[in-house]
């Protein structure tokens, strides 16, 4: 006699028709952090378990892949609404838009988050007419890990004492005074990477970063100084309008930027900051030897006026490299 396997109970039925209803918590949340935004809040049509998880993201994305609509007023108000929605603490936050938005909303968004233990913090808006000034309150982000900045002016108060447990820096066309500028940096203890494109306020660049790994730098500068940033291990440098000028030096450049990085790895100097360098005089041999560095490359637009003007030769190149020193492409 044929023997007939004994019928499913509902409850199972459902649950092999509904299998994307019951994943796991922390599955669901794995799927949802893989989503941009606008596809994250899509899924709430599955079921009524999916209907709010994406209100538990700790991460918010506005750009162009989740937010696709060009109408301002839409735009702010689906901002809104996210962020007034969510029931759990956010903890990365990144707007990049290419159309303007009103600063009183990004300063409504900015205050709203200040309540929130902020990790990661990225804003790129346009800046026509006026860079977008950080409120006071942003200045309270004291659990940020990240920071990326574009278009913005950064003032804080007299009592601010930097962000303690900041660790990636990343300024492009922000402006900020020359004591800000140190103050920031000295008082990021943690702080182990530093990116500056077209930044301006300043003229000086002094880094004092103990543990400072990564420093990228292109802009205009008199001077600049390094103290305190042995563990550097790689810097790009790019400085344009930067003085060179003998009778305002009374000791080698060259001797000075590198006192301070003795396990420097790899070595970019662009533009003006190549003739910055050879002001002073070329040292006999450099104050600490860089045993660890094994990629240099120099891009300079009048090469032969350096070496003029610097006297640079194959015995300073050994002296800064005893590994492959790679020559970089001028044209």
């Amino acid at each position: 006699m044929e023997q007939t396997e004994p019928p499913k109970s509902r409850l199972k039925v459902e649950m092999e028709l509904d299998r994307i209803s019951n994943l796991p918590s922390d599955v669901i949340d794995k799927i949802l952090s893989c989503l941009t935004l606008k596809e994250a809040v899509r899924t709430s049509v599955f079921s009524s378990r999916w209907r709010d998880k994406w209100a538990m993201l700790s991460g918010l994305v506005f750009n162009r892949e989740c937010v696709s609509t060009q109408n301002r007023e839409l735009f702010v108000n689906i901002v809104d609404h996210v962020l007034l929605s969510h029931i759990v603490p956010i903890h990365k936050f990144v707007l990049s838009r290419t159309h303007l938005i009103p600063f009183r909303d990004i300063d409504r968004w900015v205050l709203h988050l200040s309540r929130n233990s902020i990790k990661v913090f990225k804003l790129h808006i346009p800046y026509w007419p006026a860079k977008y000034k950080m409120p006071l309150c942003f200045f309270s982000y004291q659990d940020m890990i990240e920071l990326k900045l574009s278009d913005c002016v950064l003032k804080p108060p007299t009592t601010f004492k930097g962000f303690r447990t900041l660790k990636r820096v990343n300024f492009r066309s922000v402006t900020l005074a020359q004591d800000v500028l140190e103050n920031l940096i000295l008082c990021c203890s943690l702080l182990e990477s530093l990116k500056m494109r077209n930044c301006d306020g300043f003229t000086h660049l002094k880094i004092d970063a103990p543990n400072l790994r990564f420093l990228s730098f292109a802009g205009g500068l008199e001077h600049v100084s390094l103290q305190n940033t042995i563990n550097l291990a790689v810097l790009h440098f790019n400085s344009w309008g930067i003085c060179h000028r003998q009778d305002r030096v009374c000791s080698s450049n060259l001797a000075e930027f590198f006192v301070d990085l003795p396990h420097i790895q790899r070595l970019t100097i662009d533009g003006e900051a190549v003739q910055y360098l050879a002001v002073g005089g070329l040292p006999g041999k450099l104050p600490k030897p860089c045993l660890d560095l094994n990629f240099l490359s120099l891009l300079v637009v009048n090469f032969n006026l350096v070496l003029a003007s610097a006297r640079i030769n194959c015995r300073i190149e050994v002296q800064l490299c005893k590994h492959e020193v790679i020559p970089s492409r001028t044209d």
